[in-house]
Parts: C-alpha cells; structure tokens; sequence
C-alpha cells in the first residue's frame, strides 16, 4: 500500500511538471532560450519595449523601378517636407494643450480639492486659496478656506493651519466647517498632550 502511495504520488508529480512546461511554453511561444538569457533582467524599461513607430521595410520593387536620377533628391525634398508638416502638428497640438482653459465653477474646483487633497496637498492650497480670494463672501468660500487649513495640515504647517483657523472663525463664525477647524486645531492642536 505504501509503495503505491509513493508511485501515485510520483506520477502526480510528473503530471504536474509537464502541465506546467506545457503552459510555460504556451505563454513564451517559440522563443529560443538564448534570447531570453541575453536581454538582461534589469534593464531599463524604455529599453525593453518595442519603439513606438518602426520604419517600413524597404520595397524592393520599387527600387528597382526607380532610377537613380533626379528622382531621388525629389523624393528626399517630399520627405523633408512631410517632416515639417508633423513638427507643425506636433506644436500645434502642443499649443491646443497650453491654450487657456475656461475657469473652472465652484463645483468643478470643489470636486477638485476633495479628489486631491490627500494626493496633491500643495496643489490643493494653491487652488483653493485662489478661489477663496476671487469671492470670499460666495457660498462654497468657507469651503474653500477648510481646504486651504487641510491642504496646510497635509503639509505639515501646523503653525499656519492654526492661524488660517483663527481667520476662518473671524470671517465665518457661526459655520460648521469653522467649528470643526477650531475642534481639530485649537481645542485638540495636534501635539499636545490629551487628557
């Protein structure tokens, strides 16, 4: 019994091997093991992909038919020109992306700083302190002062959260948001010792 053990277990084992060669070469096709062990493993990532545009291979037929006269520097001008048309769509396209874009509404700036704040803290601060100067007595303004004293938190300016507080309780005093920012940083400030 325990020797059939061992030859079932044997065989199982083999099963095993061979499945997983056949699904190694079915993932890696035909390619021939000296192929593989020269591309090093740590090679940088640009080298290790396939270029992005490969030339076309050469027409052999349309060599042949082509003389070797004037044609050729005809064909090497139509090139050049070609060239020049894709560097001037390529600066065009630079140009569409650099253009000044619409303002953003409150919403749109709102739904920015919320997708943002913990992500990209600095860009948080830079926004919603632009758009708590353009109208500070708008709606969405306390808004956009709690994100400014988040965005400083998350940047670790304590000292400068505390003091934009402070302002926030002067100009909003009786709004939610102004009461959370004094609970979280001038009841509680953070490194103090709690009770």
């Amino acid at each position: 019994m325990r020797v059939a053990t061992l030859i079932a277990t044997g065989l199982l084992g083999t099963l095993l091997i061979a499945w997983g060669l056949i699904a190694i070469f079915e993932v890696f096709g035909d390619t021939p093991p000296q192929e593989a062990a020269t591309e090093a493993p740590f090679a940088p990532m640009a080298a290790r992909e396939a270029p992005l545009h490969r030339p076309a291979p050469p027409d052999a037929s349309a060599d042949a038919n082509t003389p070797d006269t004037a044609e050729a520097p005809a064909a090497a001008a139509t090139a050049a020109e070609t060239k020049t048309v894709d560097v001037s769509q390529a600066v065009d396209a630079h140009a569409a992306d650099t253009a000044p874009k619409p303002p953003l509404t409150s919403g749109e700036e709102l739904a920015f700083l919320k997708e943002n704040l913990f992500a990209h803290p600095d860009q948080t601060l830079e926004m919603a302190r632009a758009a708590h100067r353009r109208n500070p007595n708008a709606p969405e303004a306390p808004h956009f002062n709690w994100y400014i004293i988040r965005s400083l938190v998350g940047l670790n300016h304590f000292d400068d959260a505390q003091e934009e507080t402070r302002a926030m309780l002067e100009r909003y005093p009786s709004h939610p948001l102004s009461r959370d920012a004094r609970r979280h940083l001038l009841s509680h400030p953070m490194g103090s010792v709690q009770r």
